[in-house]
C-alpha cells in the first residue's frame, strides 16, 4: 500500500506544472535560488501564494528527485525519504505574500548535481493528507528548479601570456585602441538599448558613425603587447559580417573587441589555418569560432579595422578584482560579474584623452559621475533597482534572448535619470526604453532605489525623445504599477491609457507579471 501511494505521489510531482491549466487562482512559484560554490551551496525556495489565498491556512510541500532516482521530502525535522504519506514542511500556517523555504545551508552538493526540486501548497482544512490531496486536485504545484554546478571562471589564456601584476590598479595599457580623432565618444559601461542591451551593457564602446552616415573604416590597435586567443567571424546571409577578437595582455585579464569590419591579414591567416566551430542562427547568421590561437601582437599594432556599423565594442574581464555585486551571480555566466571599465586600465595620459570623450553615444554630453568608466552592476538589495528575470529564464540559460529581461536602473551618462528597459515580458507593453521625471516623496514616480517595503508604487508620464545618453525612448500612454513582494520577487503590471491618480486602489489583476532576481 505504501508503495502504491508513493508511486502515485511520484507521478504527480513529475507532472507538476505540465498538467495544471493556468488560472487566476493558481499560485506563483518562484524558481530555486542557488548561492555559493558547489562545496558550500545555500538553496532557498521562495513561494508566492495566490492573492485569493492570503490569510487562509495552507500546508507547504517540498520534494526533491535525487540523481539516482530516489525521492526525498522536506519536513520540519529535515529531509526524509519518501514514505506512504507526504509530510508537510509547514502545516496550517496563514498564507503570506511570500514564503521562504531554506532547503540547504552552506552544504557540499557535489554529489547531488542534477537534483530536481518541486514545491506546492494545499488548503489546510484538516489533516496533512487532506491538504496534500487538495493541492493535487487544484494543480497547485510545480517543478521549481534543478541543482546545478556554480559557474567557474576560466579565461582560456594562452600559454604565452605572462602573469598579471598583483596590483590590479596598476596601468596595463599605453595606447588608445582607436585614435580619439577617429571616434565621436567612448561609451562607458551600463548603456542600454533594445533588444540586445536590456540589462546595462557589461562592455564599453567607441561610437564612430553619426546618425544617417556611412561607416568609415578606422584602424584598431592593440592597447598593449597581447596574445590573441579567440576570434569569431560572423557572416550575414544577405551580405556583410563582422569579427570579434579576444586577447590577453596577461593571464588574468581578457580583452574583447567587437563589430570589427575586417581583421589584419595576419589574424585572418591564423584564423583560416585551423578548423573553426561554426553554427547557423535562423538561417540568417553564421558564426565561426576559433578559441585555440596564440598570436602575439605588439603594443600599437593594427589588428583590424572598424566599425561594421555604428561603432566598435571594447570590453575587459579581470579575474583579479572582486566579482560585481549581483544579488544572484549564479544566474549569470561566469564572466559576467568580472567585467570592468577599460578606462581604468590606461596610463594617466591616455586615460585623460579617453575620459575627455567619455559620454553619450553622439558626443553631446560627457559623463562626470564616478566611476567615470561606468558600471554594469546596478542591483540594490531590498529595492526594485537592478536586473530582473522571468522565473526560470536566467541569463546563463538565455543564449542572449532578452525577451524575459527587465532592468530598473538609470541613464549611463546621467545617473540622476531613472531608466526602465524591458524585453516585452510585461503584458500590453511593447519592449523599449522608458524614462520619467523622478520624485523624492510619495508613491508615484519614485526612483527604483526608493521602491521597497512591500508597498505598491506607480510610474506615469513617460518621457519621449532621447535619454541624456542619447538613446531613443518609448513614451507609451499608461501607468506602471510595481510591488516588491520579497527581496527577490517583483510584481509588475501595465495599465494602458491610464495614470496613477485613477487606478482604483492600485490593485493588481491577473495580467500582472512576477519577475525574480
Amino acid at each position: 500500500m505504501a508503495r502504491r501511494i508513493g508511486w502515485t505521489w511520484v507521478m504527480a510531482w513529475l507532472c507538476a506544472g505540465a498538467t495544471a491549466a493556468a488560472s487566476a487562482s493558481e499560485p506563483l512559484f518562484l524558481d530555486l535560488q542557488q548561492q555559493g560554490a558547489t562545496t558550500s551551496r545555500t538553496l532557498t525556495a521562495h513561494l508566492l501564494p495566490a492573492q485569493a489565498d492570503l490569510g487562509r491556512p495552507i500546508s507547504l510541500f517540498v520534494a526533491a528527485l535525487l540523481p539516482g532516482g530516489a525521492w526525498v521530502v522536506l519536513s520540519p525535522a529535515g529531509w526524509l525519504p519518501l514514505g506512504a504519506e507526504p509530510p508537510a514542511w509547514q502545516h496550517a500556517q496563514p498564507a503570506a505574500f511570500s514564503h521562504s523555504v531554506a532547503l540547504v545551508d552552506a552544504a557540499d552538493v557535489g554529489g547531488l548535481l542534477g537534483t530536481r526540486v518541486f514545491a506546492g501548497y494545499g488548503h489546510a482544512t484538516g489533516t496533512v493528507a487532506a491538504a496534500w490531496a487538495e493541492m493535487l486536485a487544484a494543480g497547485r504545484y510545480r517543478e521549481i528548479g534543478t541543482l546545478r554546478a556554480a559557474p567557474t571562471l576560466g579565461l582560456n589564456a594562452p600559454a604565452s601570456a605572462p602573469a598579471c601584476p598583483a596590483d590590479a590598479g596598476a596601468p596595463l595599457f599605453g595606447t588608445a585602441p582607436i585614435d580619439p580623432v577617429d571616434f565621436i565618444a567612448m561609451r562607458p559601461l551600463g548603456f542600454q538599448s533594445n533588444p540586445i542591451h536590456v540589462f546595462p551593457a557589461k562592455h564599453g564602446a567607441f561610437s564612430m558613425t553619426p546618425l544617417g552616415a556611412t561607416p568609415q573604416a578606422r584602424p584598431v590597435r592593440a592597447p598593449a603587447r597581447a596574445s590573441v586567443r579567440e576570434m569569431i567571424q560572423v557572416r550575414i546571409a544577405s551580405g556583410g559580417g563582422n569579427y570579434q577578437v579576444f586577447m590577453h595582455p596577461c593571464r588574468e585579464v581578457r580583452l574583447y573587441f567587437g563589430h570589427l569590419a575586417t581583421v589584419s591579414t595576419r589574424l585572418q591567416a591564423a584564423f583560416d589555418a585551423g578548423t573553426p566551430r561554426c553554427s547557423a542562427i535562423s538561417g540568417e547568421l553564421t558564426t565561426c569560432r576559433r578559441d585555440d590561437l596564440d598570436l602575439a601582437l605588439d603594443e600599437g599594432e593594427v589588428f583590424g579595422h572598424g566599425p561594421d556599423t555604428a561603432g566598435v565594442d571594447f570590453g575587459l574581464v579581470d579575474a583579479r578584482r572582486p566579482a560585481a555585486g549581483f544579488i544572484y551571480p549564479e544566474h549569470y555566466d561566469a564572466y559576467y560579474p568580472f567585467w570592468q571599465a577599460p578606462l581604468d586600465y590606461f596610463n594617466s595620459a591616455v586615460r585623460a584623452a579617453l575620459a575627455a570623450k567619455t559620454g553619450s553615444v553622439l558626443g553631446a554630453l560627457r559623463r562626470t559621475a564616478e566611476p567615470l568608466g561606468g558600471s554594469h552592476a546596478v542591483d540594490l538589495a531590498g529595492t526594485a533597482q537592478g536586473n530582473w528575470f522571468v522565473p526560470g529564464r536566467y541569463w546563463i540559460d538565455s543564449g542572449g534572448d532578452s525577451a524575459g529581461l527587465l532592468a530598473l536602473g538609470s541613464d549611463y551618462v546621467d545617473p540622476a535619470q531613472p531608466l526602465l528597459a524591458h524585453g516585452g515580458a510585461v503584458s500590453g507593453l511593447a519592449a523599449g526604453l522608458m524614462a520619467y521625471t523622478p520624485r523624492d516623496s510619495g508613491a508615484v514616480n519614485r526612483r527604483f532605489a526608493d521602491i521597497s517595503g512591500g508597498g505598491t508604487f506607480c510610474l506615469e508620464g513617460f518621457l519621449g525623445g532621447r535619454s541624456p545618453g542619447e538613446m531613443p525612448l518609448s513614451a507609451p500612454s499608461g501607468a506602471l504599477m510595481l510591488k516588491l513582494l520579497n527581496p527577490v520577487a517583483l510584481r509588475v503590471e501595465w495599465v494602458p491609457g491610464s495614470d496613477c491618480s485613477v487606478l482604483a486602489g492600485w490593485a493588481f489583476s491577473t495580467k500582472a507579471a512576477v519577475f525574480v532576481r
